[in-house]
């Protein structure tokens, strides 16, 4: 895949996450992989990071709470493992990562319409932040994003013998045998730095507002 066709095809990615940890994410310019957080709790040894979480929960990170989501969807009678790969090593990178949906200005691509719609629907307070893809990959340099061509935390349940996951599910943008068209999810390892370009949103159709302004804006109110 060239990344240009990528940046042409998906001009905006997709995060989403709790409403309540706008502020923290504004105060660290970056969103941080659940392992990071976890690490940052204290708790880099805690053997919730090998095994899928059936709920949401919550970290103190000093002395502010930090939603973290459940990987409720993530079934494994569903998976065919690589060689070598587990339910808990696969749990363990995907908890060393950070996800982006593709999408264009209007929305991302259907699964993550879908995702947004899972959590909106438990009522949940949610934020999205939409972000230009260049502009994402710009403040992440040297480092590259990898690609994936499935929802890699909900493995369907009418593929068989099962949902391939592995060290395979994950690549880098030159080395995917797919097409932008069939790349859902755009992951960075650890963290990624937010442009100042980032909006954020309380659907993925918007209104959108400046990040930075959202964040002001969740302060006043709580004051």
């Amino acid at each position: 895949m060239r990344l240009e066709d990528l940046l042409r095809l998906r001009p905006f990615v997709y995060h989403l996450t709790a409403a309540s940890n706008v502020a923290s994410i504004v105060r660290a310019g970056q969103l941080e992989a659940t392992g990071r957080l976890f690490e940052r709790a204290g708790r880099a040894d805690d053997a919730r990071l090998r095994s899928r979480r059936p709920a949401a929960l919550s970290l103190d990170i000093a002395g502010e709470p930090i939603a973290i989501r459940d990987q409720k969807p993530l079934h494994e009678r569903c998976i065919a493992f690589e060689p070598g790969w587990d339910m808990a090593r696969l749990v363990e990178r995907l908890n060393a990562l950070v996800f982006f949906w593709p999408g264009t200005e209007r929305g991302p691509i259907r699964p993550g319409q879908g995702h947004f719609e899972l959590y909106q629907g438990q009522g949940e307070e949610l934020r999205v932040l939409q972000i230009p893809t260049a502009a994402l990959l710009a403040a992440n340099a040297p480092r590259a994003p990898l690609l994936s061509r499935c929802n890699s935390g909900a493995p369907s349940r009418f593929q068989k013998p099962g949902a391939p996951r592995g060290g395979g599910t994950f690549v880098p943008v030159e080395r995917a045998g797919f097409t932008p068209a069939q790349a859902v999810e755009l992951v960075f390892e650890g963290s990624a730095r937010l442009p100042p370009e980032t909006l954020a949103g309380p659907t993925p159709q918007g209104p959108w507002r400046s990040l930075a302004r959202r964040a002001g804006s969740s302060r006043s109110e709580r004051a």
